[in-house]
C-alpha cells in the first residue's frame, strides 16, 4: 500500500487522453499562479478553496468520487497568504490497472453560489492534475491532507482577490497519505476451536 505525497506540478502530460498538470511524486520547480477570483464591490468577508477528485480511465470517462461538490476546503476569512491544510476521508474506491487519479483546483468567495474551477493566470489552462495510469486495484481509504497555498487580499482599484498558487520552491500545493493498492488482502477465516470459541487466521 504505497502512502505518497502528491505534488501539484508546473509540468504538463497527456494520460487517458487528457493533456493536464502533473500530480507527480516529485516537487515542480517554477511556480504558477492562479487567476485571480475578483470582487471589485467587496462584499465578500471569505475566500475558500477545495478540490474535486476523479477517477479517468483508459478510454477517458471520468467517474467523480467526491460527490459533486469540493473537499478538503480551506477558508481565509480575514487577508492573508501561505499555507493552509484540511483533510478528506477518501473513500475506498476500486481501479483497474489504467486508471488515473484526477484531481481539480475550485475556489470561491462567500456570497458566489457556486464554486468556480481555477485557472492558470497566463496560459487559462485549468488547474487539475493527474497521476499517470497507477497500475492500482484501489484507492485506499484514508484520510488526505491537502496543502494549498492560498491568497486573499484587497488590491486598491479592484477589490478584494483570492488565489491559489502552486508549483516551484515557494508554492507547496500537495496532497499527503496519497494511498494506493495493487490487490486486495485476503480474508481471515474463522476456525472454531473444540471449546467453541473462534480465533482468526489470515
Amino acid at each position: 500500500m504505497p502512502s505518497e505525497t502528491r505534488w501539484m506540478r508546473d509540468d504538463r502530460h497527456t494520460i487517458n487522453g487528457l493533456t493536464s498538470y502533473k500530480l507527480g511524486i516529485a516537487q515542480g520547480s517554477v511556480a504558477l499562479f492562479g487567476k485571480q477570483l475578483v470582487d471589485p464591490d467587496m462584499m465578500s468577508s471569505s475566500y475558500s478553496a477545495g478540490i474535486r477528485v476523479w477517477k479517468r480511465s483508459s478510454s477517458g470517462v471520468e467517474t467523480e468520487i467526491t460527490f459533486g461538490t469540493p473537499v478538503a476546503v480551506v477558508t481565509r476569512t480575514v487577508e492573508g497568504t501561505g499555507m493552509q491544510s484540511a483533510t478528506w476521508l477518501c473513500p475506498l474506491t476500486s481501479l483497474i490497472n489504467t486508471d488515473a487519479i484526477l484531481v481539480r483546483i475550485y475556489h470561491k468567495f462567500d456570497i458566489d453560489a457556486s464554486w468556480t474551477l481555477e485557472l492558470e493566470s497566463l496560459s487559462n489552462n485549468p488547474a487539475e492534475f493527474i497521476t499517470e495510469q497507477l497500475g492500482a486495484s484501489q484507492l485506499d481509504s484514508v484520510t488526505w491532507t491537502v496543502y494549498y497555498w492560498t491568497e486573499y487580499r484587497y488590491v486598491p482599484g479592484a477589490g478584494n482577490i483570492g488565489q491559489v498558487k502552486w508549483s516551484g520552491t515557494s508554492f507547496l500545493t500537495r496532497i499527503i497519505n496519497f494511498s494506493w493498492s495493487t490487490g486486495a488482502p485476503p480474508p481471515s477465516l474463522g476456525q472454531i476451536l473444540g471449546d467453541g470459541l473462534t480465533f482468526m487466521v489470515s
